[in-house]
């Protein structure tokens, strides 16, 4: 569609973080929604619920029982991640 922009890594050869930085410093948003691309069954009420959570935070990071951490179905404040960079 003519509506997607396709943006090319900052840094080429550095895996998939450069492309989640390279997003981070193109959106124009306030927070970035981070999901792998195999997690089709996600709903908005996840996110709605995440975006709850983030009332005084700089990112909300689903944790598991097990103290595992879900980094990449998180959501994170542009600023202050690309300032943690």
């Amino acid at each position: 569609p003519d509506n997607i922009d396709v943006i090319p890594d900052s840094i080429t050869g550095r895996g998939p973080l450069i492309g989640l930085y390279t997003g981070l410093r193109f959106i124009q948003a306030e927070w970035a929604f981070v999901l792998p691309c195999d997690s089709p069954f996600l709903n908005e009420e996840l996110l709605r619920f995440l975006m709850k959570e983030s009332s005084g935070m700089n990112a909300v990071v689903p944790v598991w029982p097990n103290g595992y951490i879900e980094p990449l179905h998180s959501l994170y404040r542009v600023s202050t991640t690309l300032e943690a960079c």
